[in-house]
Formats: structure tokens, sequence, C-alpha cells
């Protein structure tokens, strides 16, 4: 199939008619007969009295004053809106129960025939105040918040760092671990997905280290980890989904910030933004520059068993490599009447980079004196842009959790990259081998394209259950095109190297349908859900003319139960199906030889990972400390791992491979603590047990090893205006099916000073202070061992100066409202 990526205005307006006409006069419909002779309705909107954050499923109660018995009652939907219905008239208290909060209830509201419909306005929950040693727990927003189904950080909290990139945002994320290339693992998994504002990117057509490369921090609002998503959410992804908000202005009339950053060793960055909002209208737009130099090391001792023989292999690298990102964003949202709003974003970034590497490579005999060395230096270059642009609409009827949106997404990028080679290799005589290519070029070009369409609607069924289904199309195209060149006899000319000469594209489409079916009974809450996918997936390798294509039908039903035993305590179970299918990185058959001893190529042949997650978690508050505790099994199928061969004396092979299963066990706590007025800390710990099971070359993989992991995180304001944060986080050893991962460990610091009255604030932070962030691993097979030792600069000290300026309307919602009346909308506009 033929992905179309052009798309012209006509089919745009054809689109917005489509979803538009139908719900305006399904809204009239319930507008003309919702409300029956005689009977009322209540609505309003429940907020934090701290942040003024939206509660989301919060309880509402309607009580008959004469008998005080509960005539009806609903939940708060995810912007805190309730809207309560066919009400007999009477005299009611409105009651408002939700965990980590005080009750809430109203004065006596009269519901008769002259008004039988009552807007209570935004009702401020207060936050549960529990005493320890006269210690008081406030609702102020903090780095870190729990929720029993997704975890928030606040990254305008954090400290320590300010003026990176999204990937040291992560290294301070409970929960998840960020390896010395970038690489994120969530609970001890690679296996997941990132979505940016909650919709795919271009960008995921790289590897996730670069995509969080390219993010600066300073554009990042906050981060939720969603450990068992729902059928609502795509199943790619095995141990769950990292969603990246980026940063969007809502208070209202004219405002904006500006932030500079300065780090050690040539690290630089700048970000503003700027926001215009009133009752009818959102505009935003958003700069961010970052420029990074960073260093990096390695060593590695390769010993190899040959069959009358030992020799060795030492391998020392050093690196240097500097990059530059600019990004911009311009959204509007458009508030129509009747409760519509169309939200348009554009998004481009660009990216420059420049490295240069060299490799010195020592090959020594049994006795362990060198007989031959060589030296490889790499020369690179790269530059690539991307775009994302959306379109969504969004409908909100008069019916309690009515509600239908459509987003339309598309995200192109590209990337060229040069790499050229020098090499010099030198034999036991000391004299220059004349049969090694002393210059080699490689050239690659790469496209990714992204085209994503799906409709959400969600409904009440009854007054204990409502329904959400969808549709969704997902098509991806990523074209990689790889030319080698080398030097011939003649100097200054280069002639094709066919054997690395490559075309490689990899077609992918995903349909999908998906339902849940939610309902509370009592203190109890159920949902089931279930979502079918199809895939298509085609891979053209060019140069040898092979095409390999799998088309498979996939279901992936969820089950969440909520129980609620008082206003402290909850406990939930879930269950959930999930996928990992491979990207080009796994794919692409082309061989890299950037280390011509360690090549490595991608398998068109291997499988996706199919996984079944189980988890139980129980949130609780104790006296200060908020605690989340869960238990979680993830049992996979097909596991995806890198799998590296000894060919012949002096090189490995390194390719992927699907082996039969995987199964982790585990234990999550994530504590909270109010130790004083003006000191919290969170703990995370996760422990886990994986079991590895399969076969390399007919040589079965039976491992087995138990991981942990510990974060910890401290703030403290000793002062008014001021602020210091001590991060810190520790990963155990851990395996892979040939290799044994040593243990990491570092420690950030960061102050902040608020300044200007309050509107400017200056911070100071130094990440990895001990400097001890380091990748250790020993890979151990019957033909070679190897050991390596790589070390990226990560002890870096960051001063940031941020601003905020404009003025804020703060009657804003009221005069939506009125204007919502004005234009005779029976459904009170709440705010966004």
């Amino acid at each position: 199939m033929k992905i179309q990526y052009k798309v012209s205005f006509s089919i745009l307006i054809l689109l917005f008619s489509l979803i538009y006409f139908p719900a305006f006069s399904l809204a009239q419909s319930y507008k003309n007969g919702n409300i029956k002779q005689g009977n009322g309705k209540i609505t309003g909107k429940v907020i934090d009295s701290k942040t003024n954050e939206p509660v989301e499923f919060a309880t509402i109660s309607i009580i008959k004053k004469a008998d005080s018995s509960i005539v009806t009652g609903a939940q708060t939907d995810q912007k805190g809106i309730f809207i309560i219905e066919s009400i007999p008239l009477n005299t009611y208290f409105v009651k408002i129960n939700f965990l980590g909060y005080n009750s809430y209830s109203s004065l006596p509201i009269e519901l008769n025939i002259q008004n039988p419909e009552k807007f209570v306005g935004n009702i401020k929950l207060e936050p549960l105040t529990e005493t320890l040693k006269e210690v008081s727990v406030t609702g102020e927003k903090g780095v870190f918040q729990m929720g029993i189904d997704k975890k928030v950080f606040n990254v305008d909290q954090n400290i320590v760092s300010a003026g990176g990139s999204a990937s040291d945002v992560l290294q301070n994320v409970p929960s998840l671990s960020v390896d010395i290339e970038g690489n994120v693992s969530l609970r001890g998994s690679e296996n997941i997905r990132i979505l940016i504002d909650g919709k795919p990117s271009g960008l995921t057509g790289t590897s996730k280290a670069d995509i969080l490369e390219q993010i600066p921090a300073s554009a990042i609002e906050s981060i939720e980890l969603i450990t068992n998503p729902s059928a609502k959410y795509d199943a790619d992804g095995m141990a769950g989904i990292i969603n990246i908000i980026l940063k969007k202005n809502k208070s209202g009339g004219i405002n904006g910030n500006a932030s500079v950053s300065a780090g050690t060793r040539n690290k630089y960055s700048a970000a503003t933004g700027i926001n215009f909002r009133n009752d009818k209208l959102n505009l935003s737009a958003n700069y961010n520059y970052r420029y990074n130099e960073r260093f990096g090391k390695g060593k590695s001792l390769r010993t190899s068993f040959l069959l009358d023989s030992i020799n060795y292999l030492d391998q020392n690298s050093n690196s240097d490599n500097a990059n530059s990102n600019h990004s911009f964003k311009i959204a509007s949202d458009f508030y129509l009447p009747r409760k519509s709003t169309i939200s348009l974003s554009i998004a481009p970034s660009f990216k420059v980079s420049d490295a240069s590497s060299v490799i010195l490579s020592e090959f020594l005999n049994e006795n362990k004196v060198i007989s031959s060395s060589s030296n490889r230096l790499n020369i690179n270059d790269e530059i690539g842009n991307n775009v994302d642009a959306s379109i969504s609409y969004k409908k909100i009827f008069l019916k309690p959790k009515q509600e239908f949106s459509a987003d339309f997404v598309f995200s192109s990028g590209l990337e060229d990259e040069n790499n050229n080679y020098i090499n010099d290799y030198i034999i036991s005589n000391f004299m220059t081998d004349a049969s090694v290519n002393q210059y080699e070029k490689i050239v690659n070009k790469s496209k990714n394209n992204l085209l994503s369409f799906q409709t959400d609607y969600t409904q009440t069924i009854g007054k204990k259950y409502y329904l959400e289904t969808g549709l969704k199309s997902t098509l991806r195209k990523n074209d990689e095109q790889n030319n080698a060149f080398i030097r011939s006899a003649n100097p200054t000319e280069l002639i094709v190297d066919n054997k690395l000469t490559n075309i490689f594209i990899n077609t992918e489409n995903v349909y999908a349908a998906y339902q849940n079916l939610a309902g509370t009974f009592g203190k109890t809450g159920v949902q089931l859900g279930t979502r079918i996918e199809y895939t298509d997936n085609k891979l053209e390798q060019k140069s040898t003319l092979e095409t390999f294509r799998k088309k498979y039908l996939s279901f992936f039903p969820s089950l969440f139960i909520k129980q609620s035993f008082n206003k402290k305590s909850e406990l939930q179970l879930s269950y959930s199906r999930r996928i990992s299918r491979p990207n080009s990185r796994y794919t692409n058959p082309f061989i890299d030889y950037s280390d011509p001893l360690n090549i490595r190529f991608g398998n068109p042949n291997i499988n996706p990972e199919f996984t079944n997650a189980f988890e139980i978690s129980y949130q609780t508050i104790v006296k200060a400390t908020s605690l989340v505790s869960s238990i979680y099994l993830r049992q996979t199928n097909d596991v995806i791992q890198s799998i590296r061969q000894l060919s012949g004396g002096d090189t490995t092979i390194s390719t992927f491979a699907n082996l039969t299963k995987n199964q982790s066990i585990g234990a999550e706590f994530v504590s909270k603590t109010q130790i004083k007025e003006w000191w919290n800390t969170t703990t995370t710990v996760n422990l886990y047990s994986s079991q590895l099971d399969g076969n390399i070359s007919g040589l079965a993989v039976d491992r087995n090893n138990f991981n942990y992991s510990i974060q910890f995180m401290s703030i403290m304001k000793p002062v008014k205006d001021f602020s210091i944060q001590v991060s810190s986080n520790y990963r155990s050893e851990s395996i892979t099916p040939q290799s044994r991962i040593r243990a990491i460990y570092s420690t950030d610091i960061g102050v902040k000073k608020d300044i200007l009255k309050s509107k400017g604030s200056i911070s100071l932070s130094v990440s990895d202070i001990f400097d001890t962030r380091k990748f250790v691993f020993m890979t151990e097979t019957p033909s070679f061992n190897q050991n390596n030792d790589r070390k990226r600069e990560s002890q870096i000290a960051t001063i940031s100066f941020s601003y905020r300026f404009g003025k804020i309307i703060e009657n804003l919602n009221n005069r939506r409202r009125k204007n919502s009346d004005m234009q005779g909308d029976q459904n009170q506009d709440f705010g966004e």
C-alpha cells in the first residue's frame, strides 16, 4: 500500500466538515430533549485548592437534605467536570470525596420549577493534612506526583536537569534508568514506547536515545509513566509508555518566559515562549536552542579461543562530539460554541552534529606480545530536520462523560550523515599493509515519515457505566540509503564499494480498533478493554532485490479493577497484553563497519515480541508519607536479543535473534515523605528477577538473574525562595543472554534561588558529582571473552537563569462562562 503524505487544503476542510457537523447535530438533539419536565441538573468543576489543577475521578454524591439519603451521584471527568441530570426537584447537599483530599459538603441547594438547574462553579478541594511531629503535608505541586494509573514527574520543579536534555531529565525519574548510550529502561526493560504530547512523532523513526538528546529539558513540562496501559493506548511497548509533555501555557492574557544556561566545556542552551489566551482563542509560540560538546572514551580487551592457540585484541578509543539543535513550536486552540475545540500545531526542528573518534587496536599473540596494530580515524558530520504537525477536534456534549475527538498527525524527518574513515594498519615488521583500504567513505541518507489518524468517542451508559471506543490508523515509512566508497589507485578518485552499498525500505501500516467498558459498583471500579491491531510490514532490500513481508492480526485484552477502602487507600489489579515490533535498527541487514573488528547488522527475519503483563498496586497515605507499592509480572515470548559471535580470529559479528521467552517478576515501592514543612524526599526501590530461555547457534540459554535499583531524591527549602535538590541512583549488576553488566550509580545536586519578586530564578547544578557514571560489561561465550569499559562525559556543572513575564487574567473562566450564556449555550464552559 503506497502511503500518501501530501494532504490538500480541500481534504482538511472535508475532514472538519465530517467531524463537526454530525457532532453538532447530535449535540442539538441532546440540548432539545435531555432535561425532562420536573427534573433538575447540578453541574460544576472540582479543582485542587493549591494548584488549581482539575481533580479527576472524584466521587460526587447528591444527598437529600430531608433524610440524608443518597439520591444519585457521578465522578468527575479528566477535566474535573461533573454533570448530574434527572434529579427530582428538592433540596440537596453536594458531597465530594477523593483520595488524598478532605471531604467537601456544600450548603443546601434547592432545585425548583423556576430554577431546575444549578451551576455550583469551581469547587476547591483541600489536600489532606496529616500531622507527624508538627509537620504539615501541603498540596504544593512537587517534583513527583503519584497516581494509581500513572506517575507524573514535573520537570519545572526539577533543578538538577536544568540546561540539559530529555535524557538528563529521565535519569532522575523514578522507575527509569538511562545507560551510557542514552538508552532508557523502565523496570529493567528497554522495550518502551515514547510519545510526545500523547502522540507519535517522526523522531521515533530514529533511536530513542536520539529523540531524547534532541529535546531540551527547558521545553518539557512533565514526564508521564504508564506502566500498564489500557486498550485505549497503542499496544506497542512491552514495558509501558513514556509520555513527554511539552510546555504550553494555560494562563489567560499575554505572558511568557525566557531562560538561558551555560555548562562546563561548551554547553549552552536558550529558550523562550510567549502565549496569548482569551475566552475564544489560545496562541502559543516556543523556541529552544541547545549546543552540546561531550567527550567519551573506551577500553576493550578480547580473548579469542582458537583451535590451537589463544590470541588477544586490546582496543582503546576516544571520541569528541558537538551537536546543536533548534526547535520551534507554534500551536493554537480555537474555542467554538457548545464545547467544541479545534487545535492546530506545527513543530519543526533542526540539528547539526560533528564528531570524531579514533580506535587504536593492538593484536597480541598467546604470549601477549604485539604482533600488529591498526589505527582507525572516523570523522563524522550529520545534518537533520524534522517537522511534526497535528490537527485535533474535540466536542463535549451535554450528557455526562459524552465526548468525541479526532486527531490527525503528520511527521517527517530527514537525515544526511557522512562518515570518513582513515585507516593505518601496521604489521609485525612495522610496515604499512598496502592491501588495507587507507580511505573509506560511507554516506547515509534516511527519511522517516509518519501519518496517523485517530477518533475516540466516550459515552455513559445508564448511571454506572461508560464506554470508550475508537479507531486508529498509523502509517510509517523508513527509507535508508547507504552509499560506500573507497579510494582507488588515483588518490583523488573514489569508487563505489558495492559490497557495502545498500538501500533498505521499511514500510509498516497498523490499523487498530479498541473499546473500554467501565463501571463503578460502590467503592469498586472495573474496566474491561479489547484492542485489535492489524499489521502489514514490508521490508525491501534493494541491493539484493529481496522483499520480506509479514501480515498479522493481534488481539490485546486489558482488565483493570480498582478498590477504594477509604479516603487514604486504594488497590488496583491490572492486566494487559503488549507487543514490541522490531524497527529498522533490528531488521536492516546493512553491515556497520565503523569498527571492522566488531561489525553489526540487522536481521529482517526476526518476529515481534508479545508480552502478558500483570500488576497489583496499592496506594495509601500513612501520616506524612504517600506510598505506592506494586508487584508485577511480565512474560515475553519471542524475546529479541543482541547476539555476538566470533568470526575468524579477529572479528566479532553482532546481530539480533528471537529467543524463546523471558519472564520477569518484581516489586516496586515508591514513597514520598514530608519530613519537615520545608523538606520532602522521594524514594523508589525496584526489585526484580528475570529468567531468560532460548538458544544461540544451537547452544541452550538458561540465565537467571536478580536485579535491584534504588533512586533517592531530596528537596529542601530551608529559607524562603531558596531550594536544594539532591538525586542519587543505583542500579545493580544485570545480565543479557551473553553478557554481564556491572552496577551503575551516580549523584546529582542542584540549588535554586528565586529573584526579581519570584518572576525570575537562578540555579546551579552539578551532574554526577563523583564522576562514577560509566558502562562496564563482560561478554562470555565458548569462543571468546571480552571486557568493555566505556565512559561518556557526565560530570557537568551548569548555571541557569529563567524569567517569567506578562499579565495573567484571573477571571478568564468567568468571562468564558458569561460569553457562553450570552450565546444561549446551556452547557456551561468550565475552562480548558
